[in-house]
């Protein structure tokens, strides 16, 4: 069976300029503060790569089955974006990517967040009954409120 492809949209207006929310993105190490993630274990061992910031920057981390176990690596940073690559390893193995896209409006940001994969195996099923819209977006919406709060403060 083949893989299905998939993607899930979701957009935040922050007053903030662009630079600082750039910043919490792009700053693996910041992610703490905002990841829709964030919260599933508090136990979770996290491993930073020496460069905190910018493409080749890399985290991993291991939890919980709520956690789950992973890596995440920035693959493209500029200043109107970044695109970083996830691998969950568990709980549920997949690999997808996260774009940020940032556009100036007014005094503040604009940030889009779209993630795209493929669902494949007997995860398929799952996806048929619920949308990846519903699984991944209310995740998504979280993560995007906890970075508006956080670079507006």
């Amino acid at each position: 069976m083949r893989a299905k492809p998939y993607a899930v949209v979701r957009s935040v207006s922050i007053q903030a300029p662009t630079s600082r929310v750039h910043a919490m993105i792009a700053d693996l190490r910041a992610w703490v503060l905002w990841s829709p993630w964030e919260g599933r274990d508090v136990g979770v061992a996290r491993r930073f790569s020496e460069v905190a910031a910018g493409a080749g920057a890399w985290f991993e981390w291991e939890g919980n089955f709520k956690a789950g176990k992973g890596r995440m690596e920035i693959l493209e940073d500029s200043d109107d974006g970044v695109l970083i690559d996830m691998i969950w390893e568990r709980s549920v193995a997949s690999e997808q990517q996260l774009s940020f896209r940032l556009e100036p409006e007014g005094d503040g940001t604009k940030v889009t967040l779209t993630t795209h994969g493929e669902i494949s195996g007997a995860f398929r099923v799952v996806a048929y009954l619920f949308p990846m819209s519903r699984i991944h977006g209310p995740t998504f919406e979280r993560g995007l409120a906890r970075l508006k709060a956080i670079c507006e403060q």
